[in-house]
């Protein structure tokens, strides 16, 4: 009984986890590498090396490198509206507009 516990946790966590080609995989290393070398030295064949996938895999969710930064810039806006969205929902006035500014 132990073992199938065990089991249904590491399936789980393979569902949770992007495989190599998944796109949320390729944009979330790229977002690190645009990070870390900035978008202009980052190319393609970078992320490809990173990600551990083909050019085809990119291509086949990314028409070109100006439309992996676009992914990139949601996926980061994502990030950061994640953290502070709860806040930004009890700004209901000037005052706590003002308070929040202030923190």
């Amino acid at each position: 009984m132990a073992g199938r516990g065990t089991n249904e946790l590491a399936v789980k966590q393979r569902r949770l986890t992007p495989r190599a080609g998944h796109p949320d995989r390729i944009v979330s290393v790229a977002a690190q590498l645009m990070f870390e070398h900035g978008v202009a030295g980052t190319s393609l064949g970078d992320v490809q090396k990173a990600a551990g996938v083909g050019a085809s895999q990119v291509y086949h969710y990314f028409e070109d490198k100006q439309s992996l930064i676009r992914a990139v810039i949601a996926y980061r806006t994502e990030a950061i509206l994640g953290t502070v969205r709860p806040q930004l929902g009890r700004l209901d006035s000037m005052e706590a507009l003002r308070a929040w500014r202030t923190c």
